[in-house]
């Protein structure tokens, strides 16, 4: 037994080494990490700090020659104030699961322990790649919540100081109701908070349910009747087509009970905005990473006080944010 958990005190199992391996696993495919929307970076405190500037646009009247002018208006700057929060997953390898146990075509009983290391800790990554992913699509909607769903960690209209844009009802489930003006008011909403920020495209992220009535809705399949020769019909149409200047997509994700949206609703938002959504994760709660930049995730182990196995403890620290909430809309039926 003692040679089993010597291994542990070897450099291979070290901070540094399984932080290394947690980051080198390959991430857990998610719509939003694949859409790259969010920048992300790490910062070396647990507060971050946001100066905001607004430019101010005004016209100018017409005055006489050789007398004082308009007074320029003065820019509005503001410092926003944001903690990161901790996310903490904890685990144990025991020295039942290891023993007498050996890798595949090797007597080196080392090899065993170290794969089930890795795969409680590729399990734990899981968990913190589904919660990151959690907390941005709340960034998203505006409002960030707890696991439980109704914990409140972030309001962001509240925290910037901003209106919270009135949700639109679509009517979607209603066949004949036409969707291309009701998308048309959304985009004048996002582009009137956005100011003169240039953006890619408006997306739409859209629950089951809410796709099931626009795929059927007469006013968009009528917009398609004759694209590609009725392919809007023959197709499997939840990954995504554009409409009134909207790119209508299914968001397939739920954890538990938590949907990640809703199946009444959908969730309107700019992308490729500069700095609109950030990521920003603080370093782990260990003593050798006081005074060190943020990485995504975590994992350290150590012996039981009573030598019955090994303790693994995984984390993250992250803040995921909006930096223009009044450009996120949601829709409903």
């Amino acid at each position: 037994m003692a040679n089993v958990l010597d291994m542990f005190k070897t450099d291979g199992y070290s901070l540094a080494s399984l932080t290394g391996k947690i980051n080198r696993i390959p991430l857990k495919p998610t719509k939003i990490q694949k859409m790259g929307l969010f920048s992300s970076e790490g910062v070396m405190g647990t507060t971050v700090y946001l100066d905001e500037r607004d430019g101010v646009l005004q016209l100018i009247p017409k005055s006489a020659r050789c007398t004082p002018g308009l007074v320029n208006k003065k820019e509005d700057q503001r410092v926003r104030k944001f903690e990161t929060i901790h996310l903490q997953l904890d685990d144990a390898v025991w020295v039942y699961e290891v023993a007498g146990k050996r890798a595949f075509g090797s007597p080196d009983q080392a090899e065993g322990v170290a794969s089930v290391v890795l795969r409680k800790i590729t399990r734990m990554r899981d968990a913190h790649e589904a919660t990151l992913e959690w907390h941005r699509l709340g960034a998203i909607k505006g409002v960030v919540y707890d696991a439980d769903g109704t914990t409140l960690i972030h309001d962001l209209y509240d925290e910037f100081g901003v209106y919270r844009p009135a949700d639109i009802d679509f009517d979607v489930d209603t066949a004949a109701t036409e969707q291309a003006p009701l998308a048309m008011a959304a985009k004048r909403v996002i582009e009137g908070a956005l100011g003169f920020a240039a953006y890619d495209h408006i997306h739409a992220f859209c629950g089951a349910g809410y796709m099931n009535s626009l795929v059927v809705n007469t006013s968009v399949r009528d917009a398609y009747d004759a694209w590609q020769e009725g392919a809007f019909a023959r197709n499997d149409m939840r990954q995504g087509f554009p409409f009134g200047g909207i790119y209508w997509e299914e968001y397939v994700g739920k954890v538990g009970d938590n949907a990640f949206i809703a199946d009444n609703e959908c969730r309107i938002f700019p992308v490729g905005v500069d700095g609109l959504f950030l990521t920003y994760f603080a370093p782990g709660d260990f003593n050798e990473e006081i005074g060190a930049v943020g990485k995504p995730f975590y994992a350290k182990q150590w012996e039981m006080e009573d030598s019955r196995g090994i303790n693994i403890t995984t984390e993250s620290n992250p803040l995921c944010i909006c930096t223009r909430p009044s450009a996120l809309i949601r829709g409903y039926y």
